[in-house]
């Protein structure tokens, strides 16, 4: 008989195989990557891993950083999604679809305005459980500029750290494209 381990093995190679067929005969096309500039201006304390790509008519940037500080580690995200659906969206409707997720887990949500041009956003904080079962703190910046939403974030296991002066230096380096 068949144990549930040995069911999940096959079908997850399985699945693999199916999916390397499928790219290699073109069924599904790959996300292209890509070199557009996500403009989005940051001050890392350190050098961020990045990762660019373009699908359809989308455009998706991301960029994480591991920060160890002396007092902790500090895990930093930027996100940038530009897609000509957001324009078709209020920017109230953009950044809730954005946001829907994990609204779950936040503990506070404040509406506030980002850049010389005040572009809408929100300023958004976190609690959930990691993998491991410990809590985990977020605090996120949010914003919406006609067809881009970008999001920049801190988190650590330690709720100071997220409050700290090296997460507030890092989200209030964000500067929007002018």
């Amino acid at each position: 008989m068949l144990t549930v381990k040995r069911v999940l093995i096959v079908f997850a190679v399985g699945a693999i195989g199916c999916l390397a067929v499928c790219a290699y005969v073109g069924c599904i096309a790959p996300a292209k990557r890509a070199g557009f500039d996500s403009e989005l201006h940051l001050q890392w304390p350190g050098t961020p891993d990045e990762s660019r790509q373009i699908v359809g008519d989308s455009k998706h940037y991301t960029a994480m950083l591991t920060h160890r500080s002396a007092n902790g580690i500090l895990f930093l995200s930027a996100n940038v999604d530009e897609d000509p659906g957001f324009a078709k969206l209020s920017p109230k409707e953009a950044l809730d679809s954005y946001t829907f997720a994990f609204r779950k887990h936040e503990t506070s949500r404040k509406e506030i305005e980002v850049g010389p041009k005040k572009y809408p956003g929100l300023e958004i904080t976190k609690k959930d459980a990691t993998a491991a079962g410990k809590v985990r703190f977020e605090r996120e910046l949010v914003y919406v500029d006609g067809s881009r939403i970008a999001s920049v974030s801190v988190s650590s296991t330690d709720e100071n750290l997220v409050n700290g002066p090296e997460a507030s230096a890092f989200l209030d380096s964000l500067l929007t494209r002018e």
